[in-house]
Parts: C-alpha cells; sequence; structure tokens
C-alpha cells in the first residue's frame, strides 16, 4: 500500500485502482503525472508496468454526464423549428421569407445585409442561401462581382414552399 499525495494522502492499492471505472482509471494516473510522479512510481503504485500507465494515461472515454439543466443550445432550438418547418432550416424559411417580400421578381442582396434584414442568426447567411440554391428553392440571377451584392429570383419550388411554411404557421 502506497499514499499518494492527490488533493489530500490517499491510499492507493493496486485493488483499488483496478477497481476504478476505466474513465476513473485515466483521470488518476493523469493527476498523478501532473503531481510529478513518474512512470515507474505509478507503475509500483498500481501493480502494472511503465507501458501500461502510458496506455491508461492517453486513453479517451465517452462519458454520459445525463440530463442538464442548461438551456438549450441555438443549434439544438434550430434543429427542433426545422422538424416543425418541414425539415427547413429556420434561417433557410427566413431568408425565402425575405426574398418573397421583397417584391419583384429579382432581389439584390449581400449576406451580411441578408443577416441583418431577414433578422438571420450571425454568420448563417450563406448558409442559407446555399441551401436553398441546393434544393433549387432559389435560383442565382447574377453572382457578386466586386462591390456588387449577388442578384436571386425565388423559384416556384421556393413559392410553393413559402406557401407550405406560412399553412404550418396557421395551423
Amino acid at each position: 500500500m502506497t499514499r499518494v499525495a492527490l488533493f489530500d494522502f490517499k491510499e492507493v492499492t493496486p485493488v483499488m485502482f483496478h477497481a476504478l471505472a476505466p474513465h476513473q482509471q485515466t483521470e488518476m494516473l493523469l493527476l498523478l503525472l501532473e503531481r510529478g510522479m513518474s512512470c515507474a512510481d505509478i507503475a509500483s503504485v498500481i501493480g502494472s508496468g511503465s507501458c501500461d500507465v502510458e496506455r491508461i494515461a492517453t486513453r479517451t472515454h465517452a462519458v454520459n454526464l445525463g440530463a442538464t439543466d442548461k438551456p438549450q443550445s441555438e443549434e439544438v432550438k434550430a434543429a427542433q423549428v426545422a422538424a416543425q418547418n418541414n425539415g427547413v432550416p429556420i434561417n433557410a424559411a427566413k431568408a425565402l421569407r425575405f426574398f418573397i417580400e421583397g417584391g419583384g421578381s429579382v432581389v439584390v442582396v449581400s449576406r451580411s445585409r441578408l443577416e441583418s434584414f431577414a433578422d438571420l442568426a450571425s454568420d448563417s447567411g450563406e448558409y442559407a442561401v446555399e441551401w436553398l440554391l441546393k434544393n433549387k428553392y432559389l435560383r442565382l440571377v447574377d453572382e457578386r462581382k466586386r462591390g456588387r451584392a449577388s442578384s436571386y429570383s425565388v423559384t416556384p419550388a421556393g413559392h410553393q414552399l413559402a406557401l407550405r411554411l406560412k399553412e404550418g404557421e396557421a395551423a
């Protein structure tokens, strides 16, 4: 039996060490190494070889901490809203609404102004537009050039999607 100073002196035996859960074994070895114990000293304390000490200390673990009382992240909220939005990401739905309400057949706007006017999350304008383009709800009329914003038009499929989203809001 060896007394080891972690936060307070504790008795550490090979039996006690091997009774720990794998993530606790790793944590203990990392704490001992942090306190300045050599691998050889740790190996003698836990009844293993130096190679085992290095192997155990470098393991990674997936630990489930259970439910937390923290508020949901914006990503989780957006995913939930997307599920309620016929699978359309919330920022893409807001961007589509902006393009339709923009009037006219062609809307000229930069991604940063789109974020501002359509009330999108910061740095999500590009993703929203790319999603709408990829799914053929929006068409690129004129690509952005130096000093000019891109121009877009809503496709017939985009108008249909907007109607479905609007009906979903009314329900």
